[in-house]
């Protein structure tokens, strides 16, 4: 019997669009960490929110998607405006309490959050192609490293 972790088994099984997948998460991660005040804008900002609302969870309120994204409330304003007016998300009153809203990305949202992601998948795989996949999951597991560290 193999004496290696189950997360280790399922990494070693792990597809190359698996790979760059968790390469994506890892670095977006980093820089949602709130000890290091760090963000990019496709995390923090536009992008970053259609993709939490397509690919975690849609229908939140504004102040749980600050929260998330690790942005300041006029930022976030600005964010749901700008994305209002391009129809990629619908703020509706929330039917339990008609003071708060509630944020859901709209079918062009989700459509714009397919193509971002798909766009960014392909640099991740890129990445893992110049790297190769040992290297790639040595980066991996570095960056995990980095993820646990709270200097």
């Amino acid at each position: 019997m193999s004496t290696a972790s189950r997360e280790e088994r399922v990494e070693a099984e792990a597809s190359p669009d698996a790979i760059s997948e968790e390469l994506y998460t890892l670095f977006a991660g980093l820089g949602r960490r709130r000890e290091q005040k760090v963000t990019t804008a496709s995390a923090s900002g536009e992008e970053g929110l259609l993709h939490y609302l397509a690919y975690q969870r849609d229908g939140v309120t504004p102040g749980f998607l600050k929260d998330q994204l690790g942005v300041g409330s006029g930022r976030m304003a600005d964010i749901l405006r700008r994305l209002e007016e391009k129809q990629l998300i619908i703020r509706d009153e929330d039917p339990k309490d008609s003071r708060r809203v509630i944020v859901h990305i709209t079918a062009q949202g989700r459509d714009q959050a397919v193509w971002m992601n798909q766009r960014v998948l392909a640099w991740y795989g890129k990445l893992r192609r110049y790297l190769g996949e040992e290297d790639s999951r040595e980066l991996i597991r570095i960056l995990r490293k980095l993820g646990e560290f709270h200097g």
